[in-house]
């Protein structure tokens, strides 16, 4: 739960919907006043601390413009996290959300999305998860043609989730 407030957010900072820019509207230190708040963090979100806790620049702008918080997560919807503009974001569940991953997890082996070897057939594995269910879409000779079958599944399963290239 958050304690951030329309009133808190209003008071402390400018919002610009068509850029999404967030500026100091109210300082302890002067010279910042006018300047864009926050910096980036390490998974590419901009973070603004506010009252000695860090808040994520989207969930700001949402707070700012709307009134209150999202009642789910917010969605990029062009997959950029650092555009903030309000046009760009949704409110949507994180199941939705998670359809929107365009690119393999940290540990991946095969280096693409929804991919996996498997050593015993000596074949790349295609695999989707579509709500609580996880559906096999085949095995294949190369990661690409697995890819590509991924993908295909995808835009079937997942119509409004960003494309992947």
């Amino acid at each position: 739960m958050s304690d951030l407030t329309a009133k808190m957010v209003r008071d402390r900072f400018s919002y610009c919907k068509d850029s999404g820019e967030i500026k100091w509207a109210t300082h302890k230190r002067s010279n910042f006043i006018g300047m864009n708040a926050g910096s980036v963090n390490e998974r590419g979100y901009l973070i603004i601390r506010l009252n000695g806790k860090n808040h994520k620049a989207h969930r700001i702008a949402w707070l700012y413009h709307y009134g209150e918080l999202p009642k789910n997560g917010i969605d990029h919807i062009n997959g950029n996290k650092l555009d903030n503009r309000i046009s760009n974001m949704r409110d949507v569940g994180q199941l939705i959300n998670n359809q929107n991953r365009e690119g393999p997890s940290r540990n991946s082996t095969t280096g693409f999305l929804g991919v996996t070897y498997d050593k015993r057939k000596s074949r790349f594995v295609a695999q989707i998860n579509y709500g609580s269910f996880h559906k096999y879409l085949g095995s294949f000779k190369t990661k690409e043609e697995a890819s590509e079958r991924y993908k295909k599944a995808k835009s079937e399963l997942h119509p409004e989730a960003r494309s992947i290239a």
